[in-house]
């Protein structure tokens, strides 16, 4: 009996080293995939941050433009060049964040230009409450998704 004790004593210290090795490998490979997981998603947050910026200084110039047209008379903005202008930079704003912002951040962006869009057309009285509402929408659907 104590030859078979000491053998499975033996036997059982053989596994627990054995299971220490293998738990510190597979520890190993998890803090690994944990930095690599962290870096995808730091970086990620970045170039969502970059995107919503270089949109929201978009944004303020579209909007800048529909305040002086509305200061000058309704329905300014149909104007070829301004409406070209807004149409140019609602392109662009709307490929940045098609790149990586969710459907919520992206409908938010489409009602704001639906409006917008209306307004330039003189389809719309320009009304800067109901613009505000909009905007302020869109960003807090973008708070939402970088996690403000």
């Amino acid at each position: 009996m104590q030859r078979d004790r000491a053998k499975y004593e033996s036997e059982l210290e053989e596994l627990r080293s054995s299971l220490q090795v293998k738990n510190s490998t597979n520890l190993e490979r998890v803090k690994q995939q944990l930095q690599i997981d962290l870096a995808e998603r730091v970086r990620t947050s970045t170039d969502k941050i970059a995107i919503y910026r270089a949109v929201t200084e978009l944004l303020a110039e579209v909007l800048a433009d529909f305040d002086l047209a509305a200061q000058d008379t309704v329905g300014n903005m149909g104007r070829r060049q301004n409406l070209d202008r807004f149409n140019r930079q609602r392109m662009k704003m709307y490929g940045f964040m098609g790149m990586l912002a969710p459907q919520t951040v992206m409908d938010a962006y489409d009602a704001l230009c639906d409006l917008l869009f209306e307004i330039a057309n003189g389809d719309e009285l320009y009304d800067w409450k109901h613009v505000r509402e909009l905007v302020l929408h869109l960003l807090n659907e973008i708070r939402a998704d970088i996690g403000v």
